[in-house]
Formats: structure tokens, C-alpha cells, sequence
């Protein structure tokens, strides 16, 4: 790669919404002297910009990804994947819905992949905030799972951070969610439910509803992610990894009193199951006055069912997460 190519790339980083987080002119400026380019367009390039990536997945090759990959056990790719990786697409970017007025009743106008059906809802407009599968723009963190209970409240006094539970079975029905991981540098991975934050500017969000208001909520979107970076266990311990046949630090949830998992399938690519988290409550720090109500800010979920070996014993039983936020 020579200097020559600086000019032909910056025009695609510096195309609106071409990447996560667009180059500016500066930047360009910055790393072709930094190159020594001036004068010398044959020199070559001693590394890449941090910018050289415009996909949202980060993935600026998928065939060639595709390739590299093929001899790594258990990296198996659809013929389809790369296809399917056009279809990703940041946080807020859709604006078609997914609820409908009326069934379509054979009406083709309605049955558009991709389009809102009937939208004439009797009780006013809706509009999409945000939409499963939808990524952050700078870290590829997903929206995973079936929206559950949710809550929201003001992270500053320009931001209303929106949280929400991503309903999801792990290895008990279909395909588990790929894993979130907590308790670093232990790097314990949970599948799953997820807890799920989305970032929205307060005034943009304020007129979100309003004619003329932008059609999607891209615009207004300031950050997303996972909201849980630790979990504790009932003896109020950092949960480890799952080991066999006794875990010394579990997810209660899974194991029965001695330690041991007794949940009749066990995860294929994460340590433990948080399992089906379901209607949610969010209590906002001193929600009824100065010094009344709770000491933070708390997000309360709860596992709704699970599937346990019929010869288990011990069973500890189903917890209530309390999520400080």
C-alpha cells in the first residue's frame, strides 16, 4: 500500500455513515505526514489507519475473512454470510416496524420484507427507537434477543439512557445467544437473557414524536452496549467459570446446593445460562424526593422458568436479579 492510495480511500472514510466513526480531513492530514507521503506518492505505507475500516462489523473483507478462517475448528460459514453481512446495520438506523394495526389480509402493499405493515393504529403513531440485530457503530456490540421488561432514566442532563431485558432461552430452545462476559480478567461468559442500554440525546428524543422529526432514531443515538460487567452469586461472590463436576464459585441458578450444574443442557460457548429474564422494574435513586427511595439507581429482572435433570436435588431455585446501574 503506497502513499497514492491516501487520496482514493479518504474519499469513501469521509462519505457520511461510511464508518463507525468517520475520518475527518484532519486525520488524513495527520497520517500522511506521519508516513512522510509529501512528494513521495510511491513510498510505502509503514501500517494502516485506525479509520481504514468502513464496515460496521469490522469486517473490510468477508470473502477473504471467509478464507483466513476456514481452518479454524468450528468457524463454519454459511454460503450466505457475507450476503447477510450487508444486512447490518447501526443502532437506530431502521425505521419500518414490526407491530401492525390489522393483519395484511392478502393485501401484497402490506407483505413488502423489510416495510412497515398497516400502520394506522387507532391510538396514534409509533415509531422505532431501535431494532434486534442493530449494532453499535464503534465496538459491533448487538442487539440480542425479545425486548422484556425495560425502564429508562437520565444518565446526565443530556442523555436518557434506556435499558432493557433481551428475553432469550441459552441452549433450552433454539440457538443460544452468543455469550456476554463479566467479572474480568476471569472473563466468565454468560448466555442467554442480556441486559441490554441504549443511549438517546434527551432534546433530539424529546421531539422524536413531533412532524418533521427524523424518521429514525440513528441520529439520536449515543451509545449502546451490554450493562452488565459483574455478577455475584447469593454468597455475594464473583461468579467464576463453570467447572466439572462441582463449581466453587456458580451462577446459582444452574447448580444445585453441593455446586454441581443440573440444568439439563449446559451452554456450548459460555460458562453459564441466565435464563429467560422476563417483566422488569427500573427504580431510579431518590425517586421520591431528596434522600427517599433506594440508594441508586437499580434495574430489577428476574429468571422466569427453566428446565432442571429430573433427579436433581438442592435445588437452590430461581433468583431475582437486581442490576446497579
Amino acid at each position: 500500500m503506497t502513499c497514492a492510495w491516501l487520496p482514493k480511500f479518504a474519499a469513501l472514510a469521509l462519505l457520511p455513515g461510511a464508518a463507525a466513526s468517520a475520518a475527518t480531513c484532519g486525520d488524513v492530514k495527520t497520517f500522511y505526514k506521519e508516513q512522510s507521503c509529501c512528494g513521495q506518492p510511491s513510498r510505502e505505507l509503514s501500517s494502516s489507519p485506525s479509520w481504514a475500516c468502513t464496515s460496521l462489523a469490522g469486517v473490510c473483507d468477508c470473502e477473504r475473512m471467509k478464507t483466513t478462517l476456514a481452518g479454524v475448528p468450528g468457524a463454519l460459514f454459511p454460503s450466505e454470510f457475507c450476503e447477510h453481512m450487508t444486512h447490518i446495520k447501526p443502532v437506530g438506523f431502521r425505521s419500518a416496524l414490526i407491530p401492525e394495526a390489522s393483519d395484511a389480509l392478502g393485501d401484497a402493499s402490506l407483505m413488502v420484507d423489510g416495510q412497515s405493515g398497516n400502520i394506522d393504529f387507532p391510538h396514534g403513531k409509533l415509531k422505532v427507537l431501535a431494532t434486534v440485530g442493530e449494532v453499535n457503530e464503534n465496538t459491533g456490540a448487538m442487539l440480542t434477543g425479545v425486548p422484556d421488561g425495560n425502564g429508562a432514566y437520565l444518565l446526565d442532563a443530556n442523555t436518557v439512557r434506556f435499558v432493557y431485558q433481551s428475553e432469550s432461552y441459552g441452549p433450552l430452545s433454539r440457538q443460544e445467544t452468543f455469550p456476554f462476559f463479566v467479572n474480568e480478567p476471569d472473563h466468565v461468559g454468560m448466555t442467554g437473557s442480556h441486559i441490554h442500554y441504549i443511549d438517546f440525546d434527551r432534546t433530539m428524543l424529546a421531539e422524536f414524536m413531533e412532524d418533521g422529526a427524523p424518521s429514525s432514531a440513528y441520529s439520536m443515538v449515543k451509545d449502546s452496549g451490554e450493562a452488565i460487567s459483574k455478577v455475584y452469586n447469593l454468597r455475594r461472590q464473583l461468579i467464576g467459570k463453570r467447572e466439572d463436576p462441582v463449581s466453587a464459585v456458580p451462577h446459582d441458578s444452574n447448580v444445585n446446593l453441593a455446586g454441581e450444574y443440573i440444568i439439563v443442557r449446559a451452554p456450548s460457548r459460555a460458562d453459564w445460562l441466565m435464563q429467560s429474564l422476563c417483566s422488569a422494574h427500573l427504580a431510579v435513586k431518590y425517586q421520591w424526593g431528596a434522600g427517599v427511595g433506594v440508594e441508586d439507581t437499580l434495574y430489577i429482572t428476574n429468571e422466569e422458568w427453566i428446565s432442571y435433570n429430573a433427579d436433581a436435588e438442592g435445588i437452590i431455585g430461581f433468583p431475582v436479579h437486581v442490576l446497579n446501574l
